[in-house]
């Protein structure tokens, strides 16, 4: 690759992690919807004591050079729970940022690529930041808009030159917005009777008891989507990393259980959209600023928000009871939103052929505004020896 140099990094040396947290401000210079997190946060997704996906899987970050100046990075994961139908180990990648450069794109794809073979893989997928229940997709559509908390970013030529390189499309993960000021009223009503019919009870969450609430979340995700696309379930290091990272931004009526007998069956979680709070910052998030986003968040300034989780234990799917047990919870939530001033929540990411969950956004009035693409390619066919 004439002119590009491509180096395995060290997350433990201070020079690698500058030159990886450097990148996606080089490649996003100038763009107006790319929201700066700032080194410590994005620095901790490279360790394990802050990143317990890091224990389960082997990963690798690299990054590319052009005369000595780091201009692209990716990610290599190696997850041995992630099989194909033939039995296969699927490769994964992440973290695919680099500047309009093909050359660099190759470059940084045939280093995965080559470090998975290496590792055993032989499929190569992504891009995941660095699984499917963290940051995933290349943006593809919805560049106008900055994304909201917990979601990637990407630039306009990314997910064409990630094709270049031999990739395919495997699916494409949509975000939904809804107004909730705009949501028609006959769907309020219909919901209210389709909770009074089947007798839902729905409580909110109960911030005080934050940690029992998770291992709840997780018992319904891990149950509810285990035949989804791409499933991987939450660890219990995962779940305990969670709480302790969303704890102070987490409100009750931002999270939503359903019971049944006492048991939680189904589960709605969102959060403040704290990119709309933090993206002023430019990246600046040292102790004044941190005290400014606490004292926003306490006071509901974030005028948007993002549902991640919306899970029913799988024996409640279908018709029936499991639709209603959404259209309560989404109700609900239309209520909680109104009650803050919310501009929109959005619903990211729902996958294009779920057409029960498209379905119910629809009669919300929600609108499809984004879409995040997953990429994958047989590493027999990629670059990379």
């Amino acid at each position: 690759m004439s002119g590009v140099k491509v180096r395995q990094i060290d997350p433990a040396t201070k020079a690698d992690v500058r030159d990886w947290l450097q990148v996606p401000r080089i490649v996003h210079s100038g763009d107006p919807n790319f929201v700066d997190h700032g080194d410590g946060s994005e620095h901790h997704r490279l360790v394990k004591k802050h990143n317990p996906y890091l224990i389960i899987a082997s990963v690798a970050f690299f990054v590319a050079y052009q005369k000595q100046k780091p201009v692209g990075r990716i990610s290599a994961q190696f997850d041995p729970r992630l099989k194909d139908e033939d039995g296969g180990i699927i490769g994964q990648f992440g973290f695919a940022d680099f500047i309009e450069d093909q050359r660099v794109a190759d470059a940084l794809v045939a280093a995965a690529a080559s470090w998975l073979k290496a590792a055993g893989a032989t499929t190569l997928r992504g891009p995941f930041n660095l699984s499917i229940n963290q940051e995933c997709g290349c943006l593809v559509e919805g560049f106008e808009t900055p994304p909201a908390i917990m979601m990637p970013h990407a630039r306009v030529w990314t997910g064409r030159m990630l094709e270049r390189t031999g990739l395919v499309k495997a699916v494409d993960l949509h975000a939904w917005r809804v107004n909730p000021f705009m949501v028609p009223e006959k769907f309020l009503a219909y919901a209210r009777r389709e909770q009074d019919a089947h007798s839902i009870v729905s409580r909110p969450l109960r911030t005080k008891e934050l940690r029992a609430e998770f291992d709840h979340m997780g018992r319904i995700f891990n149950d509810g989507w285990q035949d989804n696309w791409g499933f991987l379930p939450f660890s219990q290091p995962e779940l305990d990393h969670l709480a302790k990272e969303l704890k102070l931004i987490m409100r009750p009526d931002y999270g939503l259980f359903v019971e049944i007998s006492g048991e939680p069956v189904a589960v709605m979680m969102a959060l403040p959209n704290i990119n709309e709070l933090i993206a002023p910052f430019k990246g600046k998030l040292g102790l004044v600023n941190s005290l400014r986003l606490l004292w926003q968040l306490r006071r509901e300034r974030a005028r948007t928000a993002r549902v991640l989780v919306l899970g029913i234990k799988q024996k409640y799917h279908g018709a029936g009871l499991g639709s209603a047990i959404v259209v309560t919870m989404l109700e609900q939530l239309v209520q909680r939103s109104r009650k803050f001033g919310l501009e929109w929540v959005e619903f990211s990411w729902v996958l294009e052929n779920n057409e029960p969950a498209r379905h119910i956004l629809r009669m919300a009035g929600a609108q499809q505004t984004k879409t995040y693409r997953i990429y994958e390619a047989a590493l027999a066919d990629l670059g990379g020896s």
